[in-house]
């Protein structure tokens, strides 16, 4: 039958309510909306659908009653489809650490979830630092993102999606200012206490001049700010500083040897099943172009 569903759909509407404003207003669009499908549907059949009289209900003419039977059989199939789609949707739990979720998943939440549809996914924030299969089995979770750094013991069914890079950045005002020997003041986030202390290990072997811990119980979004205005440096993603760096709000330490490897995982439960193997891709695919270094990591 010529027409799309939408078309159909009006028709049958405006049969069932008598009139197109009564059939746009049960489908939350505008009269005129409704009355340019009929007649879209109309010029496809080559035919009136009704026998249109001032003052009096929309009634279907001889051609439209012919029509409503398959219309109505259309819309009860579309119906039934739905309905087993729905049925058959899973929602599955996914963890991510503080910054893959914040930076990466959360701005995508609506592409994912129409992507994705009619599954659905359930994110929660693990803790960074966190073992991942406690956090797994803990949470009940089908799927774990996890950032770990180059010395940090891995689950061995762990598989690495991407690697980025950390460098220690600073505002030039900042760098500008120090002299005589003054200590850079630090700004760390707030994973746990032990991935502190390994943040800070790492810039204590590269970076050769004095520093001091101003702040390590920071959000990562707070943290950026207080690094533009010039209150201390942060280890952060090159990926995340690139903007920021372009805008000359933020620059490189130069004293600071090399940038930091790390890697970005993917963890997964016993029973994930298919459902879990296309999320898993999506959610993948959104790290790997998130995690693109577009800094020169030689200067």
């Amino acid at each position: 039958m010529p027409g799309t569903f939408r078309q159909i759909q009006i028709f049958a509407l405006v049969c069932n309510h008598g009139s197109v404003s009564a059939a746009a207003e049960a489908l939350g669009i505008s009269q005129a909306s409704a009355s340019r499908q009929i007649n879209a549907l109309e010029v496809a059949l080559g035919q009136s659908l009704f026998d249109r009289r001032p003052g009096r209900r929309n009634v279907p003419s001889q051609a439209g009653r012919a029509i409503l039977d398959h219309a109505l059989a259309t819309m009860e199939e579309r119906a039934k489809m739905e309905a087993a789609l729905a049925s058959s949707a899973r929602t599955l739990r996914v963890g991510a650490d503080n910054i893959i979720y914040n930076l990466i998943f959360a701005p995508a939440h609506a592409h994912l979830t129409e992507e994705l549809a009619p599954d659905r996914v359930d994110f929660t924030i693990v803790e960074a630092g966190a073992d991942p299969c406690e956090e797994l089995r803990l949470l009940d979770l089908d799927l774990l993102y996890f950032t770990a750094g180059p010395d940090e013991q891995l689950p061995r069914d762990a598989t690495r999606v991407a690697v980025g890079y950390n460098d220690l950045f600073a505002a030039p005002s900042l760098l500008n200012s120090l002299g005589g020997g003054a200590a850079l003041p630090i700004i760390l986030p707030s994973p746990s206490e032990r991935v502190r202390q390994g943040i800070l290990n790492v810039i204590n072997e590269r970076l050769p001049i004095a520093f001091k811990l101003i702040a390590a119980d920071v959000d990562p979004s707070a943290s950026m700010e207080l690094m533009m205005r010039g209150l201390g440096a942060g280890l952060v993603s090159q990926r995340r500083a690139a903007p920021y760096v372009a805008a000359g709000l933020l620059q490189r330490v130069e004293a600071f040897s090399e940038p930091v490897e790390v890697g970005r995982y993917q963890l997964a439960g016993h029973d994930y099943g298919s459902v879990g193997a296309k999320v898993g891709a999506s959610l993948r695919r959104l790290i790997e172009e998130w995690s693109a270094d577009p800094i020169d990591r030689e200067k």
